[in-house]
C-alpha cells in the first residue's frame, strides 16, 4: 500500500468512528443518564376521556418545590406489569347489599382483561384475590387466557372478611421482585365488608412508594357507614385504615378511587379504566444528581377544565 493510500484508509476508518460515535453516542447516553427520571400521568377532561396530544409545554414537574427541566413529553408505550386485586370476601356474594355483585364483577374483570392486552400485548398481568387472606390466583402473565379463566371462576369464600390492605402489599413485593418499570395495581373492593389485614395504611404507603406502583381502585361504597363497627373498635379501626388507602394512597400514587353505585355498571367502569391507563402520559425530566432524593414530586397541566393523574411521592 502507498503512502497516499494509507493516508487515504486513515481518513476513511477516522471517518467511520466518528459517524459511529454520533450514532452510539446518544442511545447509550439515554440508558445510562442518572438525571432522566419518568413520571406516568393520566389528563381527563369533564367527561373523564383522557386528553391527547400534550407536549412540554403543557407540564410543569417540581420536586421539593425545585422545578425541573422537562426533556419529553410523549404518549406511554411502555408496556405495564399490572398486579389484578379481587375483593372476595363473604360480602361480595350478599345480595342483600348488591344483587348479582358476582356476575356483574366477572362480566368487569373480562372487560378489564381484554382492554388492557388489546391496547398493549406486551404488558404483564398477575391476578389475586383477597377473601379470607391474600392469593395469587395467576402469576405475572403476557396472554390473557388464564387470566380470563380464573375471571370467570371469581366467587366469594362464604364467611370470609378481606384482606385488601395486606394484599397490596403482596402486589409491590411482587413487582418489586419481577423488577417493574411500570409497575400497576388495580383493586376492586366491596366497602361493605370487613377487613382483617394487619397492615396499616402508613405500611401500605410505603410499599407503594418504595415500588412506585400507581394504585386505581374501583370500589362499592359502605352504605351503613355509620351504623357499622360501632361496637367494635377493632372493625371499625380497620374500615378506617382501609378507607384512607382507598381515598389518599391512590391520588398520592398516580391512581384514582372509582365509586360505583350499581353493579351493573362493573364492566363500564372497568373498561374506562383501561383506556384511562393505556392513555397515560411518559414525561421524562431531568433531576440534578444528589446524594439525597426528594420527598415529594408535583406535576401540574396547564390545560383548562383538565383533571391530572400523577404520582406525588419522591424516592429514588
Amino acid at each position: 500500500m502507498t503512502t497516499d493510500r494509507r493516508a487515504r484508509h486513515g481518513v476513511l476508518m477516522g471517518l467511520t468512528a466518528v459517524v459511529a460515535l454520533v450514532i452510539a453516542t446518544p442511545a447509550a447516553r439515554a440508558q445510562r443518564d442518572p438525571r432522566e427520571q419518568h413520571a406516568f400521568a393520566t389528563v381527563i377532561d369533564k367527561k373523564g376521556a383522557p386528553v391527547a396530544g400534550l407536549g412540554t409545554a403543557d407540564f410543569t414537574v417540581r420536586e421539593d418545590n425545585v422545578k425541573r427541566e422537562i426533556l419529553r413529553v410523549e404518549p406511554s408505550a411502555a408496556p405495564m406489569q399490572l398486579a389484578l386485586l379481587v375483593d372476595t370476601s363473604d360480602i361480595v356474594g350478599n345480595g342483600s347489599v348488591h344483587p348479582s355483585v358476582t356476575n356483574d364483577l366477572r362480566v368487569g374483570l373480562r372487560a378489564f382483561i381484554d382492554a388492557v392486552f388489546t391496547s398493549n400485548s406486551t404488558s404483564q398481568m398477575a391476578l389475586y384475590t383477597f377473601g379470607d387472606r391474600p392469593t395469587q390466583a395467576v402469576d405475572y402473565a403476557s396472554s390473557p387466557i388464564a387470566l380470563l379463566r380464573a375471571a370467570d371462576t371469581v366467587f366469594p369464600v362464604r364467611g370470609s372478611g378481606a384482606y385488601f390492605n395486606d394484599t397490596v402489599n403482596e402486589a409491590c413485593r411482587s413487582l418489586a421482585k419481577l423488577g417493574a418499570r411500570h409497575p400497576v395495581i388495580v383493586a376492586f373492593v366491596d366497602e361493605n365488608g370487613v377487613d382483617f389485614s394487619s397492615l396499616d395504611h402508613v405500611r401500605v404507603e410505603e410499599a407503594l412508594q418504595s415500588t412506585r406502583a400507581a394504585l386505581w381502585t374501583i370500589s362499592l361504597p359502605d352504605r351503613n357507614a355509620i351504623n357499622r363497627g360501632l361496637n367494635n373498635p377493632l372493625a371499625f379501626k380497620a374500615r378506617e385504615e382501609r378507607a384512607q388507602i382507598l381515598q389518599d394512597a391512590t391520588d398520592r400514587s398516580g391512581g384514582e378511587n372509582v365509586q360505583v353505585l350499581a353493579t351493573t355498571a362493573l364492566a363500564a367502569t372497568f373498561t374506562q379504566a383501561a383506556s384511562l391507563l393505556a392513555s397515560q402520559y411518559d414525561i421524562t425530566y431531568a433531576r440534578p444528581e444528589s446524594l439525597v432524593p426528594p420527598k415529594r414530586v408535583d406535576v401540574a397541566v396547564s390545560r383548562p377544565d383538565t383533571k391530572l393523574l400523577a404520582p406525588h411521592w419522591g424516592g429514588k
